[in-house]
This record gives C-alpha cells, structure tokens and sequence, in this order.
C-alpha cells in the first residue's frame, strides 16, 4: 500500500505530499484521527466512483485533501514557525517533511522542524522541469567509417510532438541534494 501520510517513530517526523493545516490538524487533536486510519479510508476510497465524495464529505477526506494539496506550510506560501509549531503540537510529531514543492535545493525551516524534500532529484524535471518532453530515442547509421563496424548509435534529441520545441539534454547522472536524519542519543541531526 502506498500511504499519504507516513510518521517515523524513531524520528517523530511526519512525511506528506503537500503539507498540512493548522485547522485540519486539529482534527488529529479532538477528533481522535490517526494517521494509520487515514491511510486505511484513503485506500478504501481511492477508486474514480468514490474518491470526490469521500474527499469533499467526511473528514478523513478533508485531511486526505490536505496532505495532498496544502502548501501553506512554507514559509514562501504564508506559512510561519509559529503556525508550524501548533500544528506539530496537534499531530504529536517533533517535525513535518513534504515533497512535490521542487526547487533545486532541500529547504530546512523552523530550526530543522519543517523539511522540504523535493529538490528536483529526477533527472527528467531537472533537465525539462515542466515541459513535457518524451524520452530520448536511440538512432541507428552508419558511421562512414573504413573499418568493418559500420554501425553507429545516437540519441535523437527529446522534443514536443509536432517538433517544434527542442528539450535540452538530460544529465545521466544523480543531480539535487538529500536528507538524512540522524539521532545522536537526544538530538535528532538534520543533515543535508
């Protein structure tokens, strides 16, 4: 199964997709919601005849919607420490990690509470970002060489369908930053 939100126990962190509201967090608090029931209702109605009644009418739904598409949890998008520390306080968890808000580096905030994960690893968004370019598609000739092997092999440039955007080659190699997380007895490192 794949969870939409994720707490690591050793670590208290909680990993989403998007982030997660003051308001909706309360519902952890007073609603007495768990993440592993979330996850369980979320995979339940996670199919095209259910999934925009579930989000819009019962509140797993509402934070299922929240996990996925908030983003005022950044600082750039409204968000604040203090705000961060409410919610934190409401989920029971020392620190929040989000993806799917690339920028070419990992953001720390929040003296290390608020992680912004997604620094554009994939090789595909960092070499076309959101321009949708099809995969490189290898060409054959010859290499009018006078030598017996005539074959030659290249990469045929990415672009749009009709040709007329040429997308920039992808680097092959592993681009972007990660974060590890490290306890060192009662302090929990936040290395990038």
């Amino acid at each position: 199964s794949r969870p939409i939100l994720y707490v690591t126990e050793e670590h208290g962190t909680l990993f989403v997709h998007g982030g997660i509201s003051k308001t909706v967090s309360t519902y952890f608090k007073y609603d007495h919601v768990d993440v592993d029931s979330i996850n369980t209702k979320f995979q339940l109605h996670a199919k095209e005849d259910t999934i925009s009644e579930f989000m819009e009418t019962t509140i797993e739904g509402r934070i299922a919607d929240d996990v996925v598409f908030y983003r005022g949890n950044h600082l750039d998008h409204g968000g604040s420490c203090e705000q961060l520390m409410t919610v934190l306080d409401n989920l029971g968890v020392e620190r929040i990690a989000v993806g799917h808000t690339p920028s070419w580096d990992v953001r720390v905030h929040c003296d290390g509470r608020f992680l912004a994960l997604d620094s554009m690893l994939g090789r595909w968004i960092r070499g076309s970002g959101n321009n949708y370019c099809p995969m490189e598609k290898e060409v054959e000739g010859k290499d009018g060489n006078d030598d017996d092997d005539d074959q030659l092999t290249l990469s045929e440039p990415r672009s749009s369908s009709n040709g007329r955007y040429q997308c920039e080659r992808v680097n092959h190699k592993c681009q972007g930053q990660i974060v590890r997380i490290r306890d060192k007895g009662q302090v929990v490192e936040v290395i990038v």
